[in-house]
């Protein structure tokens, strides 16, 4: 019979089962309390288990409502002030009620009995949980050899699963569940189900470790075997080409390439690594991969989108072309409301570089290629340009095959290795004048290269790996737009440049083309003087076209006319010199005669004046398109 009440100790990691006979250490003031108040009446004392065995002072709440109720056979007090007793369990028992005295805790409680159950159940439940026991100790787990033995030979069911759940390294939630259970059937099955899942466990651990040890083994040998290769070649090959393959190695883990690019480039490498380095075939791939690891597969320049700073640009370089500097504008304006929306994740980065290819269509000499120059410094990025007049063979844009003899990329990769940023302006010149024959059409080519949709995987044949040029800011000229294809045009925004009148060329004469002259022929500004008339009159009739190259010609002329007499006297310094006298009113050293260009190349009817505000004499117009239907 137990107790009205029984002194509580609570117990920390462990669970005591009836018929045990266990040694507990009671350190806490509220256990050692406890035992002190058992000792004094029955020595009848409840043992039950913490949830949370890091409270040190445990309530009602932090404990279990089944403990063990125990005899206590002995006590010993320690000098530091601690207790350890001797406890034989005799039964669950289920707390009713808790009665908190402040120093220590005790309860109300009810015994809970033992239910057989079915006994063929039982004994069949019985001897699989001796089987899973025993196949449990043969995977591995230890226990003494006196328990084992004295486990196996336990004939009350009750017992069985008691003592099996207390040496078994279960969790403290499971064995208290065992504790709890008073019907022995279900207790077995309890066991039974805790044994299984030891098992389990046992078998998944063997696995993960026989994996492990494979892939060791695996990497062991591949160690090996790869410090024997390097040992025969570096017998062979000597250590320069060892040290080649181990420095392309290193430059390919820090380009961070996409994972086809990587494995195409690790399988060429490996072939390298097996070559002899003065081998036909190696120096192929050597320079195979010293062109991928030069390309900028991660290198950007960031976009300088400022409006105002782009229209200064374009102002200080260019005078006139009010469209297309405007055009310009607008084309980076968008550009930069695009930047802005993606900052704000309202559309996606690859929308950004998305957007017309800018065609600027004109006679030569009107600044074609020039604002294109002025636009990659006005975005801050690098500029690249390649002409492609003349081209006949459409591996000048998508390269050679490795196959042959002297293979190279083509003209784009070869423009982004020489920019060294996969986002330049890269200026397409003379895209009107592209050839065809029966190696290809370097047109139909460029069609890839041009479109959006497309170019985000350009492959080029010599490199045979994608390549991306979404980033990349293409610009194109032409003088013919008839020559152009109609598909490739479909894929272009053209912008005209149209031709200078008389007033824009004196300006840009003034502005632009004289001071380069005055630079290139030797002389300072205040050694010569060249007016307005004499510049509109080298216009008029020393020149007739669309552009200003041949005017920019005319005045090197005349300023290499200045230049000649002033070295002469240089070089006959201190001797008297005879002057000559020139009628013309020309382009003049200082106290130096006039020199003139020669007789005018146009002569104009006096009844026949063109004014300032009129056209040039050669004015630009545009063929028709029957493929445009213009």
């Amino acid at each position: 019979m137990l107790p009205e009440t029984l002194p509580v100790c609570p117990v920390r990691g462990s669970v005591i089962y009836p018929t045990m006979v266990m040694p507990i250490d009671a350190g806490r003031p509220i256990s050692i309390r406890a035992i002190d108040e058992a000792l004094t009446r029955e020595r009848v004392l409840l043992i039950v288990s913490q949830k949370d065995k890091e409270v040190e002072v445990p309530k009602p709440s932090d404990l279990y409502e089944v403990g063990t109720a125990c005899n206590i056979l002995k006590m010993r007090k320690n000098p530091d002030g601690s207790v350890q007793v001797l406890v034989q369990a005799f039964a669950r028992v289920r707390v009713v009620e808790w009665l908190d005295l402040g120093d220590h805790l005790e309860a109300k409680g009810e015994v809970l009995a033992d239910e057989p159950g079915d006994p063929t159940l039982v004994k069949a439940l019985v001897r699989e949980v001796k089987d899973k026991f025993q196949a449990l100790l043969k995977e591995g787990k230890y226990l003494p050899p006196e328990v084992v033995q004295f486990v196996l030979n336990l004939e009350d069911p009750s017992q069985l699963a008691d003592y099996i759940a207390f040496h078994m390294d279960f969790r403290l939630e499971d064995k208290q569940k065992v504790l709890e259970t008073a019907e022995v059937a279900e207790r077995l099955k309890r066991v039974l189900v805790l044994l299984q899942a030891e098992l389990d466990l046992i078998e998944t651990q063997k696995r993960i470790q026989q994996q492990v040890k494979e892939e060791i083994d695996r990497n062991q040998r591949e160690y090996f075997l790869r410090e024997q290769m390097k040992a025969i070649q570096r017998e062979l090959h000597g250590e320069e080409g060892e040290q080649e393959v181990e420095e392309f190695r290193r430059k390919v883990e820090e380009l961070n390439l996409p994972p086809v690019v990587r494995q195409e480039v690790e399988r060429e490498l490996n072939r390298f690594a097996r070559m002899h380095p003065d081998s036909a075939e190696a120096s192929v791939i050597r320079t195979y991969l010293d062109w991928i690891v030069n390309l900028p597969w991660n290198k950007r320049t960031e976009d300088n989108l400022d409006l105002k700073r782009a229209k200064e640009i374009l102002e200080r370089d260019h005078y006139g072309l009010e469209k297309v500097k405007d055009r310009v504008l607008e084309f980076l304006a968008v550009r930069k409301l695009k930047a802005e929306r993606a900052k704000r994740g309202e559309i996606p980065e690859e929308e950004v570089n998305k957007g017309p290819i800018l065609l600027f269509v004109g006679p030569p000499g009107v600044g074609k290629t020039s604002i294109a120059k002025s636009i990659a410094e006005a975005l801050g990025r690098k500029y690249v340009r390649i002409s492609l007049g003349g081209v006949r063979d459409e591996s000048d844009i998508r390269g050679h095959r490795r196959t042959y003899i002297g293979a190279m990329p083509g003209r784009i990769i070869q423009g982004l290795r020489q920019a060294g940023t996969k986002n330049p302006v890269f200026l397409l010149d003379e895209v009107d004048k592209l050839g065809i024959s029966y190696q290809g059409d370097p047109a139909a080519a460029l069609l890839e290269v041009l479109d959006p949709a497309q170019n985000k995987e350009f492959v080029d044949h010599y490199l045979g790996v994608p390549f991306d040029l979404s980033e990349v800011m293409f610009i194109c000229t032409a003088n013919f737009p008839q020559n152009i294809p109609a598909p490739l045009w479909d894929r272009m925004e053209a912008i005209e440049f149209t031709s200078y009148i008389e007033q824009e060329k004196l300006e840009i004469a003034k502005r632009y083309l004289l001071p380069r002259q005055l630079k290139e022929t030797g002389l300072a500004e205040g050694q010569v003087v060249v007016t307005e008339a004499a510049l509109m009159r080298l216009i008029t009739h020393y020149t007739r076209e669309a552009g200003v190259r041949q005017l920019e010609r005319e005045i090197g002329a005349l300023l290499r006319k200045a230049a000649r007499p002033r070295s002469w006297r240089r070089a006959r310094s201190g001797c008297a010199s005879r002057k000559r006298t020139w009628r013309s009113t020309w382009a003049r050293p200082a106290s130096s005669p006039k020199p003139r260009p020669g007789s005018p190349r146009w002569a104009w009817p006096r009844a026949c004046t063109t004014p300032p505000w009129a056209g040039t004499s050669c004015s630009w117009r545009f063929p028709s398109c029957p493929a445009r239907g213009t």
